[in-house]
């Protein structure tokens, strides 16, 4: 008889066992949802941040990572390619003089890039810009008030851009669809719309902001665009443009509180 209990009491702990076992392999394992505000990290709420940015101007790299490191960002300084670099310019499409067809490739190969990385957005800025310098904030809120259908994104244009309804208003920064902006120097393209981007910049008939007016003028690309702009581009005649060098700009946007100034990189 206490045998048949001893055996009885086994089987009951075995099957106590085995249930345990069997509960802790389906049972799900809790979940952690993050709240609270988006994550910029140091891309400014992107997938990665890209500079173009010549070689030899190493004047402006300098400039471009002493803005990172004050601000903790990461920039990947992207080669830009020079208009002197015929072989590269013959490689791609379209009849633009030599200046303005090396800036449309410089910004070409960053969207194959883009492609190529998976990135599933990133920010492209040019090498003579400046920007607020609590542009970390800013985007913190303008993250929450992007519509889901964004395809470009600008944070800096030339001049008024703006149409229809207020969509996202941080730290007085409003956002507003785009109604034609000019001017390349700091954008954002995400990937949604990076297939309908390669394929309508392929060929470089006109300048590439001239190109992106169109297309949202058109609406074929759907963009929006932040005033004022939270990055503009610094031009003096010490610092000319290297695809109209002489046109003489100076500077005339400005910006709150700029980064260069506060780290006393710009009078």
């Amino acid at each position: 008889m206490s045998k048949i209990l001893i055996i009885f009491r086994f089987l009951i702990i075995v099957t106590i066992l085995l249930c345990i076992c069997f509960w802790f392999e389906i049972a799900p394992l809790p979940t952690c949802i993050p709240s609270g505000p988006v994550s910029l990290e140091r891309t400014l709420g992107f997938g990665h941040i890209y500079v173009i940015n010549l070689p030899y101007r190493t004047d402006r790299r300098k400039k471009m990572e002493a803005i990172a490191n004050a601000l903790n960002l990461d920039f990947e300084i992207f080669p830009a390619t020079s208009k002197f670099d015929k072989k590269t310019l013959d490689a791609f499409p379209g009849r633009l003089d030599a200046q303005y067809k090396a800036c449309w490739v410089s910004h070409y190969k960053i969207f194959q890039s883009m492609m190529e990385n998976s990135y599933d957005s990133a920010l492209i800025l040019e090498d003579d810009v400046d920007m607020e310098i609590d542009i970390l904030s800013i985007m913190s809120g303008i993250h929450h008030s992007l519509p889901v259908d964004w395809e470009m994104l600008f944070l800096g244009h030339c001049g008024g851009d703006s149409k229809g309804p207020l969509l996202g208003k941080s730290q007085g920064v409003e956002l507003y669809k785009s109604a034609s902006p000019i001017c390349m120097h700091a954008y954002a393209v995400s990937s949604t719309g990076l297939p309908k981007i390669l394929r309508e910049y392929n060929t470089s008939n006109m300048p590439i902001d001239f190109r992106s007016y169109d297309l949202i003028d058109k609406e074929v690309i759907t963009s929006y665009s932040l005033e004022p702009s939270i990055v503009v581009q610094v031009k003096s005649y010490d610092n000319p443009s290297d695809i109209t060098p002489e046109s003489n700009d100076t500077e005339t946007d400005d910006l709150r509180n700029s980064t260069l100034k506060f780290i006393k990189l710009r009078r």
